[in-house]
C-alpha cells in the first residue's frame, strides 16, 4: 500500500462516494477502470461533461482518442452505470497526473480497508496529517490500517494523531534535536498507543538515542505501541511497550514484566537516562511522580491547559507552573505551543 500525493487524501476525504465505486466493482472492473491512466487529457475532459452530441463528441477526438474510446464501449454494462452514477469522470478530470496514479494505488488496497475509510472517513485526516511528517512508506500505511482493525483500538484512540498532538510532538523532537544531545536510553511515562516513539524513529531531524520503552496504565495500549513500532520491537526490542503504572516505576536498575507478541511475559529491565511524559495532565499524583525520578536524569516533560477534556486532572495554567512544580537544576529549554483550543507547555532540563 502506498499512496503517491497528499492532496489526495483531501480530495477523497471530501468525497467518499469515490471509496463507494471502487467497493462496487468487481476485481476485473478495477483492473479495466485502472486504463484511464492511459487516456488523454482531452480524453477526460470530454467524458467528464454530463450530457453530449454523439456526433460532436466524436468530431473533437483524434485517432488515438477515438480508439479508446471504442475500448470502453467494450466495457461491462456495470461499470460504465457505476462510472456515471458515481460521476467518476467529473471527479477524474481535477486531479494531476501524480493524484491519478495514486488512485491506481487505492485500487489495489483490500475491500476491508476501502469500506473503512467509505464509512468512517475521520481516518483519513490522520493520513492527511502525517504526510508531511514522516515518510508515507508502505510499512506505515499498513501498519496504520491494521490498527485501526485491531480489536483493542478504540475511536477515541484516533486523538494520538489530530493535529494539536502530533504538532507537540514534532516541537519536542525539534527542540530536543536542536540540543544535539545524546538521550541514551528513553523511557516514556504514558506513551498511549506509541506514536511519539514512532515520530522519533522515524523523524527527518537528526536525534540520537539507543533505544525506547514506552509504558501506559491502559493494557490495551501496548499491544497497539508494538504493532505501530513492529520494525523496532523486532531489531532486539529497540522499542517495546509494556503496562505498568508509572507511580509505581522506579529509573535504575528496574525490573518489570512485559507481555511479548505471543502472549508470553518475559521480563525485562533496565536504566533510564530520559524520561519522557508529554501528558503530565492526566497524573494526578505528579508531585509523587516527579519526586520519585532520581537526580541527573534528563527530562522531557509537557502539560497542557486544557482542562475540560475527559481525564485531565493536572492541567497546569501556565509554563511558570509547569517549571515550578518539575524544578530542574539545569533548564535546556522551556516554552509553550498554541494548539488553538488549548496550549501546552514544555520543560527539558536535568533534574
Amino acid at each position: 500500500m502506498k499512496l503517491q500525493d497528499k492532496n489526495l487524501i483531501s480530495h477523497i476525504h471530501n468525497n467518499t462516494d469515490v471509496l463507494e465505486f471502487l467497493l462496487r466493482l468487481s476485481q476485473d472492473d478495477r483492473e479495466i477502470f485502472l486504463t484511464f491512466l492511459d487516456w488523454s487529457p482531452t480524453l477526460l475532459a470530454m467524458m467528464s461533461r454530463p450530457q453530449h452530441n454523439v456526433i460532436d463528441f466524436m468530431v473533437r477526438l483524434d485517432q488515438t482518442d477515438r480508439e479508446t474510446f471504442s475500448a470502453i464501449c467494450t466495457w461491462p454494462q456495470s461499470l460504465i452505470s457505476n462510472l456515471a452514477r458515481y460521476r467518476m469522470f467529473e471527479w477524474l478530470i481535477k486531479l494531476n497526473r501524480t493524484e491519478q496514479e495514486s488512485i491506481a494505488d487505492i485500487v489495489t488496497w483490500p475491500n476491508w480497508v476501502i469500506s473503512k475509510l467509505r464509512d468512517s472517513p475521520q481516518y483519513l485526516a490522520p493520513l492527511h496529517k502525517m504526510w508531511d511528517v514522516v515518510p508515507m512508506s508502505q510499512d506505515f500505511v499498513k501498519s496504520y490500517f491494521i490498527l485501526l482493525d485491531h480489536p483493542l483500538f478504540d475511536q477515541s484512540m484516533l486523538d494520538a494523531f489530530t493535529a494539536g498532538q502530533i504538532s507537540s510532538k514534532l516541537w519536542l523532537i525539534d527542540e530536543m534535536s536542536r540540543l544535539g544531545l545524546n538521550w541514551g536510553r528513553m523511557w516514556i511515562g504514558c506513551g498511549w498507543i506509541g506514536t511519539l516513539a514512532y515520530l522519533m524513529f522515524n523523524t527527518k531531524k537528526p536525534l540520537k538515542f539507543d533505544l525506547i520503552r514506552s509504558f501506559d496504565l491502559d493494557p490495551a495500549c501496548a499491544p497497539l505501541a508494538d504493532l505501530l513500532n513492529s520494525n523496532q520491537v523486532r531489531d532486539s526490542w529497540r522499542f517495546k511497550a509494556s503496562t505498568l503504572d508509572i507511580l509505581d516505576m522506579s529509573y535504575d536498575d528496574f525490573f518489570w514484566l512485559t507481555l511479548k507478541n505471543d502472549g508470553e511475559t518475559e521480563r525485562d529491565w533496565g536504566t533510564a537516562d530520559t524520561i519522557i511524559n508529554t501528558s503530565c495532565e492526566h497524573i494526578e499524583d505528579f508531585d509523587y511522580w516527579f519526586a520519585n525520578i532520581p537526580g541527573g536524569k534528563l527530562v522531557v516533560l509537557q502539560c497542557s491547559n486544557h482542562e475540560t477534556y475527559e481525564g485531565h486532572v493536572n492541567s497546569m495554567d501556565s509554563l511558570y507552573e509547569l517549571s515550578s512544580r518539575a524544578k530542574c537544576k539545569r533548564v535546556y529549554f522551556k516554552g509553550t505551543l498554541d494548539c488553538g483550543m488549548y496550549d501546552r507547555h514544555m520543560v527539558i532540563g536535568i533534574k
